[in-house]
């Protein structure tokens, strides 16, 4: 028997452990390992798509990000705001776009004038080089051309600063021919970059060569451009300086007469079979000498240059090992090392790993990666790490803009991601959900807070001064309420209490209110009766829920789970703080709501074989009786409802499921035949015909004979009765946290993670396309009969975020689904294995699967459980 510690030694014990630890960092990917493949920028991603959809790499150095020149369609010169052309416009093999590291952002496009490659372009001879392929990898990106007018080929690699505002660029020029090559080589060097009092959110922004002027720079320290905003300086913004520099033994001459600042290579002759290296360095500050101190000495020399480079490398690859390194200085905990099958699955290049245990291996690691991408250590001022929701967009260059949102915080991308950030970084949580509390105690009035505010900012903000709320205003009648923002608030306070045992923060004050942690939490879980139908467990939480459907409002399903789960969890709370009277009602709540919720919107198809949740909506009688009789069920067969529903009734530990073996079936079988794609899932199905209602006569059972899909235009009626306002909300694609929950949930639904298992390695092909983002989409046709193309790959569409809190929740469903880790909100004051085996999910269920997850972070110190033939085991290392 070992002692729990208390929390205030509970890291001391965390790094003993790790001496202990059989587990080390050397099983882990590599980031060359973990990185994508190359794409292939002539042709679309699959046959009912066009190359412009694609999303393209960006990269980040845990102060910001910068992006490759985008692939989308752009409204540039001879093209009306606003349209959208045909085909793909040049992915130039130089530019970057959509830079954002706070609190500098720049190098997007701006309507009218048309600067299509955001900062910088490369020519051969007056021919600007096109990029055909692209690939990723988290600290690097790769771009190629074909063969040149002038017979060159062209490479490059793109890769930031360590923690720094710079970017440095490699560029190859191989003459494969049988002859030397004499060409001029040219970069135009248009850095646009703005100082802003916060980057949460820009946008458009004011990116034009003519609000910049450009000088060379000669001098023998540096040869190459400053850049220097010539805008007036507001309130929110200010000019900001650019350096491009070039090695001193690699000097060209600079051009400036056209406007455009051009450096130039002139004549130079490269050798049959041979290949020339030409490097540029980019740094940002707030004027000359911040920015030249940042590349001064990579520009020393193109060894200086060289050694600079692979410290990029070097020191972003050994922050990543170290979140799998229990007691590493630098992370307060430490992330689980998945071994599955016996031995660690090592994917290489993207291409191996993407079936059975090597691909749900690389689906965990770039999980991770992911999330590790988000960190930012630039922004100290909640804590000295912290996570902001999303990176790169193209999305602003569509609308004459870059949309920055790299130092925002969404509750929702976060909470999806709460069981990993809670093991990775426990010490950073407690003062991020504080910032949550400050902000809305209940999630209801905001969607997020913005991590760069405050008196320290170099434009001088105070502190949630910049916050926005993220809600849209109410529809006449409807509720300013976005739910899932309240789920939100109460998974990830529960995620990082059952981790942690940090039974200090439940007794500390919730921000400035007069109530603690405790009792906030308390009012979160049963905010629902505030918004309850009279007479019912029905919460009504009105309209405008962001991206979905219009008829996804009111009383929804996901909800009602998320709601049973946070009840179920507040009772077991409760039951540990001898409050037996207290956890017994909330027991009782939840498995009255769970009745009721199941009797009113689970419906069936007409062979019953398949069953899905439906909305419900109130009537519109004016007294609250009335609106409870008038209940009407909408055909909503979505995603989110069911794995939250699944998380409520299915997946708590100590609660038998409250649904029959018949109805998990037929779960089971709508998520199979009608989400499930061959990489991907739908976060709507096609089938769904939102325009289908069920009259709910006071409680009793809705006519679950759903009208089957008809011939002809209504074939696939989703897509067009079920609009949603996000191509990763309907019938198109899928918000990328989604499949891992639906994953962890068939677990709890089939009873073991065999299909789970199958689906999440299904997801891994994903992953040779860059790290998991904002959302994958999957082809259907646009038009009658709207055919769902299941077969055809998912891809990164280019109106998403190409990296995203949320996706932290792949690994989540690892650790919780396929491995049963659901502890107690309270640790005993004495570790035992029964103890240990308390704390899984139902551990004598064989999962279908044989592997281990080892320096699993507890409060009785690193614990190893493995899955195997007879179920789960656990054991302390």
């Amino acid at each position: 028997r070992m002692h729990v510690p208390t929390n205030h030694v509970l890291q001391s014990v965390f790094i003993l452990s790790a001496w202990l630890s059989v587990g080390n960092s050397s099983e882990v990917p590599t980031l060359e390992e973990l990185g994508g493949d190359w794409i292939d920028l002539t042709s679309p991603p699959s046959k009912h798509t066009n190359a412009s959809d694609l999303d393209l790499p960006i990269i980040v150095n845990f102060h910001g990000s910068v992006g490759s020149s985008p692939n989308s369609q752009w409204d540039g010169p001879g093209h009306p705001a606003g349209a959208r052309q045909g085909g793909t416009r040049p992915v130039d093999l130089f530019a970057l776009n959509s830079l954002e590291i706070p609190p500098f952002a720049g190098c997007g496009n701006s309507r009218p004038h048309g600067t299509p490659n955001g900062c910088g372009r490369l020519l051969v001879d007056n021919v600007q080089v096109v990029a055909v392929a692209t690939r990723y990898r988290a600290d690097e990106v790769a771009r190629r051309s074909g063969l040149t007018a002038s017979g060159l080929i062209v490479s490059s690699k793109m890769r930031m600063l360590f923690e720094g505002a710079g970017v440095l660029w490699q560029n190859n020029f191989t003459n494969p021919s049988q002859s030397p090559i004499t060409a001029d080589i040219q970069f135009e060097l248009t850095a646009m970059v703005t100082e802003f009092a916060h980057v949460a959110w820009v946008q458009p922004l004011p990116f034009d060569p003519a609000n910049f002027t450009y000088t060379a720079l000669s001098a023998e320290e540096f040869r190459g451009v400053l850049s220097v905003g010539n805008t007036a300086a507001t309130s929110s913004s200010r000019p900001a300086t650019s350096i491009f520099a070039f090695p001193a033994d690699e000097i060209p001459t600079i051009d400036t007469s056209s406007g455009i600042p051009t450096a130039i290579f002139e004549r130079l002759t490269i050798a049959p079979g041979a290949t020339r290296t030409l490097r540029v360095i980019l740094g940002v500050g707030q004027n000359a000498t911040a920015a030249g101190a940042l590349v001064r000495e990579a520009a020393a020399s193109s060894t200086a240059f060289d050694r600079v480079w692979a410290e990029c490398h070097s020191k972003w690859e050994a922050r990543w090992q170290s979140a799998f390194n229990p007691g590493d200085p630098f992370f307060s905990g430490t992330v689980p090392i998945l071994d599955l099958d016996g031995v660690s699955d090592r994917a290489s290049g993207g291409q191996a790993g993407t079936e059975g245990p090597a691909g749900v291996s690389r689906v965990y690691y770039t999980s991770v990666l992911s999330i590790v991408s988000q960190m930012r250590t630039n922004l100290p001022l909640l804590y000295k790490y912290v996570f902001p929701t999303s990176q790169g967009s193209n999305e602003g260059l569509a609308k004459g803009g870059v949309v920055i949102g790299g130092a925002s915080n969404y509750f929702w991308d976060e909470a999806l991601s709460s069981m990993l950030l809670a093991l990775l970084e426990p010490e950073g949580r407690p003062p991020a959900y504080q910032a949550w509390l400050t902000s809305d105690l209940r999630g209801k009035k905001h969607n997020w807070f913005d991590l760069d505010c405050g008196p320290d900012n170099p434009i001088g903000t105070v502190y949630g001064a910049c916050n926005f709320s993220g809600v849209a205003p109410p529809a006449p009648g409807g509720k300013n309420i976005y739910p899932y923002n309240i789920w939100s608030y109460g998974v990830a306070f529960f995620n990082y209490i059952r981790t942690s045992n940090d039974t200090a923060f439940l007794e500390a004050r919730a921000a400035s209110s007069n109530l603690t942690v405790d009792e906030a939490l308390e009012a979160i879980v049963m905010d629902w009766q505030n918004e309850a139908v009279e007479g019912t467990r029905f919460a009504d939480y009105g309209t405008n829920l962001d991206g979905f459907s219009r008829t996804y409002m009111h009383i929804l399903p996901g909800m009602q789970g998320n709601n049973i789960w946070m009840m179920r969890q507040l009772a077991r709370l409760r039951e540990q703080q001898n409050m037996v009277a207290e956890a017994k009602h909330l027991r009782a709540e939840a498995s009255a709501m769970a009745r009721e919720t199941i009797d009113a919107m689970l419906a069936t198809s007409a062979d019953k074989t398949r069953a899905w949740w439906n909305v419900l909506w109130p009537g519109t009688n004016a007294s609250s009786a009335g609106r409870a009789s008038q209940l009407q069920a909408h055909e909503m067969r979505h995603v989110v409802d069911f794995f939250s529903m699944a998380f409520g009734v299915c997946g708590v530990r100590g609660t038998e499921c409250d649904l029959d073996s018949t109805q998990r079936a037929q779960l089971s079988a709508f998520f199979h035949e009608e989400l499930q794609t061959s990489d991907w899932i739908r976060a709507t199905s096609p089938a769904c015909n939102c325009s289908h209602t069920y009259p709910v006569p006071n409680g009793s059972t809705p006519d679950r004979g759903a009208v089957a899909p008809q011939a002809g235009d209504e074939a696939w009626p989703g897509l067009v009765t079920c609009a949603a306002n996000r191509e990763d909300h309907g019938t198109t694609g899928a918000y990328t946290a989604w499949p891992a929950l639906a994953a962890e949930a068939l677990c709890y639904i089939e009873g073991n993670c065999s299909s789970a298992f199958a689906l999440l390695a299904s997801f891994a092909p994903s992953t040779a396309k860059g790290p998991f983002g904002q959302a994958n989409a999957v082809p259907q046709l646009q038009t009658p009969p709207y055919t769902p193309f299941n077969d055809e790959p998912a891809y990164k569409p280019s109106d998403r975020r190409y990296l995203n809190m949320a996706v932290g929740a792949f690994a989540d469903a690892v650790i919780r689904g396929f491995f049963g880790y659901h502890p107690d909100p309270i640790w005993p004051t004495e570790c035992s294995q029964a103890v240990l085996r308390g704390m899984l999910l139902q551990p004598d269920t064989p999962r279908g699967f044989i592997g281990h997850l080892r320096n699993l972070q507890t409060p009785c110190g690193l614990v190893t459980i493995s899955s195997g033939d007879s179920g789960l085991s656990i054991a302390l290392q």
